[in-house]
């Protein structure tokens, strides 16, 4: 999502979400549910909160659009700032696959592949597979525990196009992701202090007194923390049929 923004003119990001040409949000994306956002995000014509959503791998997503505002009902319903939206890519006529390996520090390392074609002269599907882990934390403990940034990601699509009838067009994209990762930590933390919200963190009185840690990504902690997201799926289903002078789109 950083890359997008640095190649498109005029836009800016924060944790807030997306500004176009100084128009966004002003809180947490996810603090006034319910509200009319400045910038609108989709992903095949589906309305986003959060702009990370935007920011998919290259090798599912085949075009993110930067619309400046005010948008009309298609895009925004009025949004004064605009919308930014991706289409993924879809099934091909003809059987393609692409595959990416990665390597980097710290033990990083991750593959993806997805592969499309067509079932019959009517219908066409996808699959895509995505996984990026780490082996080693670029933190170093001073407690013997592991502890620092681990990241496990997982992130599946499956995909249905089809034209049932020579007037009616169907796309189902589902995708599913999940991650088993460890946190990082802004150095020097430690969880034996009174907590800013009450006791609402692991054993803020553990009694660990060791001095806090001075050198760069160094950390001292005595109670390992972890991320995980399971169950996520996400199930988006464009359909329009031609009744001749008009077609309706869902």
């Amino acid at each position: 999502i950083d890359d997008l923004i640095n190649l498109t003119p005029g836009t800016t990001i924060s944790g807030n979400g997306i500004n176009i040409r100084g128009v966004g949000r002003q809180n947490s994306e996810t603090g006034s549910l319910g509200s009319t956002n400045g910038v609108a995000y989709y992903v095949n014509g589906f309305y986003s909160v959060v702009a990370g959503t935007v920011g998919e791998s290259t090798l599912y997503s085949e075009s993110v659009q930067f619309l400046r505002g005010p948008q009309g009902t298609r895009f925004g319903r009025g949004v004064i700032g605009g919308a930014v939206s991706l289409w993924a890519r879809r099934p091909t006529r003809e059987w393609v696959g692409q595959a990416v390996a990665q390597y980097g520090d710290n033990g990083f390392w991750g593959l993806g592949l997805n592969v499309g074609g067509p079932i019959n002269d009517k219908y066409g599907i996808r699959f895509g597979w995505q996984h990026f882990d780490t082996e080693e934390t670029s933190q170093s403990n001073i407690y013997p525990t592991k502890a620092g940034i681990s990241v496990e990601n997982n992130y599946l699509e499956f995909q249905l196009e089809g034209r049932p009838t020579d007037r009616s067009h169907f796309w189902l994209r589902s995708t599913a992701f999940q991650y088993m990762s460890d946190p990082g930590y802004s150095a020097p933390p430690v969880y034996n202090t009174p907590a800013p919200m009450g006791a609402l963190v692991p054993n803020p009185y553990f009694g660990y007194g060791v001095a806090p840690p001075s050198l760069p990504r160094q950390i001292n902690i005595d109670t390992k923390g972890a991320d995980r997201l399971t169950g996520n799926q996400v199930h988006i289903l464009n359909a329009d049929y031609d009744f001749g002078p008009v077609t309706l789109y869902y």
